[in-house]
């Protein structure tokens, strides 16, 4: 913590969630803040969460969801403090995950093509959820195609905050068509981990390793990448 090494009895979801309603309650509460909780749940290697404590590591689908609903918990506890620092209304969160399941470790991607580790829908399309009460109607769900490179300038923009980058980045704002429930032309981009996804949506070509033939997919009319 701060440079510095720490010994903490505990799990390590609840260890996170205490330290982020911590530094809230610490902040200086005349200026805004950024409070950024990134968990490791639910990555492996899983253990049982202190709400489950009996579940077997051989039942890795039981131990999944437990870990799911665990953190689920600890992120209701931290919305709570928000709440009770009277920040419901003024507070923008976002939660969103950084890759699609894994399936040897008890995941499910539903009927999306694909895991954790390629580019398939499966391995890269993730929930995410923002609340801003003042300013984002509830219920809204949007259809806009973001990328986790979009984030920081969409959020400086939501606050309005110059990011004060001279060169251009590689992510894009995007906050005029999500506060407004709009869909705005993304510009084409690239992620890849061991195979390439090119967007250029509603297009996206999936070029896999090893000289495997490249594959073109409308991910809009065809979202679980069948033809």
């Amino acid at each position: 913590r701060n440079g510095k090494p720490v010994v903490e009895e505990g799990f390590s979801t609840d260890l996170l969630v205490d330290d982020a309603i911590r530094n809230l309650k610490a902040r200086d509460v005349l200026r805004p803040f950024l409070l950024y909780l990134p968990f490791n749940a639910v990555h492996g290697p899983l253990q049982a969460p202190p709400s489950a404590p009996s579940l077997s590591k051989r039942n890795r689908r039981e131990l999944l969801a437990a870990n799911v609903a665990h953190m689920d918990a600890a992120i209701g506890r931290l919305l709570d403090a928000i709440d009770d620092e009277g920040l419901r209304e003024s507070t923008l969160i976002l939660f969103f995950s950084d890759n699609g399941g894994q399936l040897s470790q008890g995941a499910s991607n539903g009927e999306l093509r694909g895991e954790k580790g390629n580019t398939f829908e499966g391995g890269i399309r993730v929930p995410a959820a923002a609340r801003w009460p003042e300013i984002l109607p509830a219920g809204t769900v949007s259809q806009q195609f973001v990328s986790v490179m979009d984030v920081l300038p969409t959020l400086c923009a939501a606050v309005g905050i110059d990011t004060g980058m001279e060169s251009p980045l590689d992510g894009v704002n995007l906050w005029p068509a999500l506060s407004q429930g709009k869909i705005a032309d993304r510009p084409p981009f690239v992620m890849g981990n061991k195979d390439v996804a090119c967007f250029a949506p509603p297009w996206k070509l999936v070029i896999p390793g090893r000289g495997e033939t490249p594959l073109l997919f409308d991910v809009v009319d065809d979202p679980h990448e069948a033809r």
